[in-house]
């Protein structure tokens, strides 16, 4: 499941009626909605799981705060990268990919608890969010090209992923996948998850994270991010989540 780089307007992503299909699994009757993440007691696997992420310099993990106009990759300076793509994670570099990412979080978050929310983070850029996500919505538990987006405000601490879904049929997965390389396969349609505040949230009961699926016509997941960004700008900039959680909760 690799990330999508890329960049592209609004029209690039956005699919006209007459191109409109079916979404797969439940998203066809409920494209927006929310699911319960099920608490993980698996804390060190969550690390690891961030490890590889932040290891692969992929640029699959993005951070936008009060002072960004657009998402900035959080991506390792130095450190065991080539370990992380055959997954040969050490126990110090795990520890070093979250001490390099408290480092750089802390000037954005809004609070001095900042082990505490980051712990909050992991869990929510864990892949549990995204089996989770498609187990309820009947889709295959693959995500294509996960693309993550730490997002911090004056009052709130949220994590997006965007990714592109797949259906569980697999007659349909023959015509809608996309794509040669791993890192390139997609679908025309995305799902964008949106955590609840973890400021606010402890994660350690059911925690509703929200969702919204749509067709598209997009080759990355990051343009279909980049379609979203004046609801991104308006939630970290003037702290105005409205038209984000109202997308995503219908």
């Amino acid at each position: 499941m690799g990330c999508g780089a890329g960049t592209a307007r609004n029209n690039q992503v956005a699919v006209s009626v007459k191109q409109a299909q079916q979404l797969p699994g439940k998203l066809a009757t409920e494209p927006k909605g929310s699911f319960d993440l099920k608490p993980s007691a698996n804390e060190d696997e969550m690390k690891r799981d961030f490890a590889r992420k932040y290891w692969a310099n992929s640029n699959c993990m993005h951070v936008m705060g009060p002072d960004n106009t657009r998402p900035v990759v959080l991506q390792a300076v130095t450190g065991p990268a080539k370990s992380a793509a055959g997954g040969d994670l050490s126990g110090p570099a795990i520890s070093m990919s979250v001490e390099n990412a408290a480092e750089t979080l802390a000037p954005i978050l809004p609070t001095k608890e900042i082990d505490e929310v980051l712990a909050k983070i992991l869990k929510s850029l864990s892949v549990s969010v995204e089996i989770d996500c498609t187990m309820n919505l009947d889709l295959s538990p693959q995500m294509m090209q996960p693309l993550y987006l730490i997002l911090a405000s004056k009052s709130q601490v949220r994590v997006c992923t965007y990714a592109f879904v797949v259906s569980s049929d697999p007659t349909r997965q023959k015509t809608d996948v996309k794509g040669d390389r791993p890192t390139e396969k997609r679908t025309p349609y995305s799902c964008r998850i949106v955590s609840p505040n973890l400021l606010e949230e402890t994660l350690e009961e059911p925690s509703p994270f929200h969702y919204a699926g749509r067709q598209v016509q997009a080759r990355t997941s990051q343009q279909v991010m980049e379609s979203d960004l004046d609801a991104l700008r308006s939630a970290v900039a003037r702290d105005e989540w409205s038209h984000l959680l109202a997308v995503s909760q219908g």
